[in-house]
């Protein structure tokens, strides 16, 4: 099945994490692109993806997000399994020309919107070093298929279901996919303030690094302390998320690339994912560009 990604409400959301090797664009009758396939359990056509790098190369180290419409009557329960082709030609023999590539890591999740409510589910998380090196020639290792994992739901504000209220606290979780310079910490940290529709108080969450330095090409899953619930106040009301880099300007100052930023809250038992986003970069904080805003949905 192919469908077209301007009227898609369901999809699936692929990242890639590529390693030492990039993956690079050949012709095409040496090597394809990348080609994606969703396969399903009742045997439902797949849905297919050609030319998932859209002919980019993918430099070692970066991270990648490609997004799969999927058809309207689409079931994560359903799904399967993913499969990665980086298919070479018949005839090559032992080819110099052929391009290998380092997958670091794959992460899937699917989106799937039922009147009102829409619901993310992750799919599968693999991590190796690498989890699969693609490579080309005439000893072609191109083909590689991972079987999904029971969904889990991950946001669509899950709410608490116990006969005791939860606590009035607030929290976050955090993901940061770090690029090509680093963060210092000391006192050059990762701040997040979250703003709201109806107050004009505000969530501050400080040091998520807790003074660390954060290296390049890193990924790191931080939480905040937990704050006192602002009242009258939820979830829904939020308008806007500010990442900011606390360090000062001029000679000396610290940049951070960051290409990776998925932000979660809990707000009095519910949840909900407020950013996912990647970029090469997402943000490059530097002494004149210290704050980076997201706004929700």
């Amino acid at each position: 099945m192919f469908f077209n990604n301007s009227i898609a409400q369901n999809k699936i959301e692929v990242e890639f994490k590529t390693g030492e090797d990039d993956l690079a664009v050949r012709p095409a009758n040496v090597q394809g692109n990348l080609k994606i396939t969703i396969n399903y359990k009742d045997g439902t056509a797949a849905t297919v993806l050609n030319n998932a790098n859209k002919n980019q190369t993918w430099p070692k180290n970066s991270i990648r997000r490609v997004t799969i419409p999927l058809p309207a009557n689409a079931n994560v329960f359903n799904m399967a399994s993913i499969e990665l082709l980086r298919s070479t030609t018949s005839n090559n023999i032992e080819d110099i020309g052929a391009d290998n590539w380092d997958l670091m890591s794959l992460e899937v999740t699917a989106t799937q919107k039922k009147g009102t409510q829409t619901s993310k589910y992750q799919l599968l998380v693999k991590r190796g070093t690498p989890l699969n090196r693609f490579k080309g020639g005439v000893n072609c290792d191109c083909n590689k298929t991972y079987p999904f994992s029971t969904p889990v739901l991950v946001s669509g504000t899950t709410p608490w279901i116990d006969k005791f209220a939860p606590e009035q606290k607030s929290n976050i979780s955090a993901v940061f996919g770090n690029g090509g310079d680093d963060l210092r910490g000391g006192n050059d940290n990762a701040k997040v303030v979250i703003l709201f529709k109806n107050s004009t108080r505000t969530l501050v969450f400080n040091n998520l690094n807790k003074g660390a330095k954060w290296d390049n090409f890193t990924e790191k899953m931080v939480s905040g302390n937990n704050l006192p619930s602002i009242p009258d106040v939820k979830i829904s009301d939020i308008k806007e998320v500010q990442l900011w880099h606390t360090g000062g300007g001029g000679m000396g100052a610290d940049n951070w690339d960051l290409d990776k930023f998925k932000l979660t809250i809990f707000i009095n038992g519910e949840s909900k994912v407020l950013v996912d986003r990647v970029g090469a970069p997402l943000h490059r904080f530097t002494g004149d560009s210290r704050r980076k805003s997201f706004y929700v949905e």
